[in-house]
């Protein structure tokens, strides 16, 4: 016994010395004792910490990396803020195999991305006394991660190409989402120099990723024909697929509270047909064209409601005022440029028809 008992005890040393956790125990205890002129600065440290973090074995479960950046800084309850929410909600409820979902965010400058811990929390309850905290901390890629662009963060994007790559370089599978390429098919209908800044985020993306998801066969079939269209080529081949958008308003955690004219707005809706328009006033979703047309209606006497469901965007200043000044204004013709999803749901309920 005291023989084998030996073999055994060394048996336990020999396999502890070898177990990742003591080897980067000594490795960080090791680094702690190295005595230099100067004492390393905090951006020392990070780069330090970075390089520990890198070099680390990958460990289960793999990380699915998910960009929330856009929604995270402001959250405009448009479309795609609403798919953000909800295929992030999914995610966390039904994560693929061996993966933990992660929300991250970045604030563009090649800076680090974050995990969106409070964030998750708050979009999945823990509120409140007593609920959990988590720090939103510098991201730990290992290989095998996946990062996922699922918002639409253009510059920041553009800005964190080095990032990217050099998680890629690590062994992370980078890919984005791809909701439209409006901004460099039909710059007419965007503010000067939209364009450009968007064409940088679709370079940076094409060039930085290992698949890009779109959200339709169309604009799949858009984006194939603008790299084509590009002087610079990638060096390899690059994934492109597509995927549909739902429209469960229930599952993209919606908001929720009516405004003080809300029965009034109800009442008028359901006493003559509506016909709701919803999305941003901006000039290619027809606002005009529309108010032209029942302008005219209702000169012929129709009895009929417009609605118009959706935040000011940009360009229509000039139609803004139109509505404003429209002596329809509250009485056949509605605008709720703040609506939350509790009022539109009320809307669709109480419409005829959907103008889009």
């Amino acid at each position: 016994p005291p023989h084998v008992g030996k073999l055994f005890a060394g048996a336990i040393e020999h396999f502890a010395a070898r177990d990742p956790r003591h080897l980067y125990r000594k490795l960080v205890d090791a680094l702690a004792r190295i005595e230099g002129p100067v004492e390393p600065t905090g951006a020392d440290l990070a780069e330090l910490a970075k390089a520990i973090a890198s070099n680390q074995p990958p460990s289960a479960p793999r990380q699915l990396l998910v960009d929330v950046s856009a929604v995270v800084q402001s959250d405009i309850k448009t479309g795609i803020q609403r798919v953000v929410r909800s295929v992030l909600l999914a995610l966390i409820a039904d994560p693929p195999p061996g993966y933990r979902i992660e929300p991250v965010f970045s604030s563009g400058g090649n800076r680090s991305y974050q995990y969106a811990r409070q964030f998750a929390l708050n979009m999945v309850g823990e509120t409140g006394e007593g609920a959990l905290t988590l720090e939103d901390s510098p991201i730990e890629v290992r290989p095998g991660d996946i990062f996922l662009g699922l918002d639409l963060f253009t510059t920041g994007t553009s800005q964190n190409a080095p990032l990217l790559q050099s998680m890629r370089d690590h062994g992370v599978q980078v890919y984005f989402v791809v909701f439209d390429l409006l901004p460099v098919l039909r710059p007419d209908v965007f503010p000067y120099g939209t364009e450009q800044y968007f064409g940088e985020f679709l370079r940076t993306v094409t060039r930085v990723s290992d698949g890009l998801l779109c959200i339709s066969r169309a604009v799949a079939d858009e984006l194939i024909e603008w790299i084509a269209r590009q002087p610079a080529k990638r060096p390899g081949p690059l994934n492109i697929g597509y995927f549909h958008l739902g429209a469960d308003i229930d599952a993209s955690a919606p908001s929720f509270g009516l405004p003080d004219d809300a029965e009034q707005v109800l009442a008028a809706v359901r006493e003559r047909p509506s016909f709701i328009m919803v999305g941003t006033v901006e000039p290619r979703k027809g606002h005009a064209q529309a108010l032209a047309a029942f302008e005219l209606l209702w000169k012929q006497g129709s009895q009929i409601n417009l609605v118009i469901v959706g935040k000011q965007g940009w360009m229509v200043e000039k139609l803004v005022e139109r509505m404003a000044k429209s002596p329809e204004n509250g009485r056949r013709l509605f605008w709720l440029p703040g609506a939350s999803d509790e009022m539109l749901l009320k809307l669709y309920a109480s419409s005829a028809a959907l103008l889009a």
